[in-house]
């Protein structure tokens, strides 16, 4: 495992939210539009269509949560890059800041790069 594999599973992370709430906010269009509607069942086809990939994306967006949790957790936190990267991943410290906490003549660009080449 790597930090560019964590950076992947943010964006899967991503990808999956922003496609389940434009999903969502077709359900809520059409739900909204259905008192107007004359063919109501069509709309209520196309929500049965909808709600599946929700579920289906709700899941996947769930196992990708899962697996990030899981590869940060493996993280082994008595190495100096494990300490940085946790410091970083879990807590949401900035490079700079990170330097600045580890010391010693790091800079933000050494530990970022430190950090990129850590494999665990």
């Amino acid at each position: 495992m790597n930090l560019k594999q964590i950076r992947d599973m943010d964006n899967d992370i991503c990808y999956y939210r922003a496609q389940i709430a434009m999903l969502e906010a077709k359900v809520t269009h059409i739900t909204t539009n259905i008192a107007s509607a004359i063919d109501g069942e069509s709309a209520s086809n196309s929500i049965e269509k909808i709600v599946p990939k929700i579920a289906d994306l709700r899941e996947e967006l769930h196992n990708a949560e899962t697996k990030k949790a899981n590869a940060i957790s493996s993280i082994p936190p008595t190495t100096l890059q494990g300490s940085c990267l946790l410091l970083r991943l879990e807590y949401g410290y900035e490079w700079k800041q990170i330097a600045h906490k580890v010391g010693g003549g790091n800079t933000e660009d050494g530990i970022r790069v430190m950090c990129n080449r850590y494999e665990w």
